[in-house]
């Protein structure tokens, strides 16, 4: 399970960011970040694997109505026929 610190800090992250004002040609725009987190473990063959897996978590936050971060749980793992 992801620790409670690295959701807490990609929430504050997230937030900072929602707070953010940009102003352009005498408009203001809003922007905000949707974050996807996951653990690293053992079984993971490489950064690859688990950069994927955070990145879905990325696409679950924009499906979920964007501006959140969303946790992704680690593969079940497959035992050796």
């Amino acid at each position: 399970m992801v620790s409670r610190r690295a959701v807490e800090l990609a929430e504050k992250i997230r937030a900072g960011i929602e707070a953010l004002r940009i102003e352009q040609d005498g408009k203001t725009f809003g922007v905000t970040a949707s974050i996807g987190l996951t653990e690293i473990c053992d079984a993971d063959s490489g950064p690859r694997e688990v950069v994927a897996r955070a990145d879905e978590g990325t696409y679950a936050a924009k499906a979920r109505g964007r501006n959140c971060v969303v946790t992704m749980s680690l593969p079940l793992r497959q035992e050796p026929d």
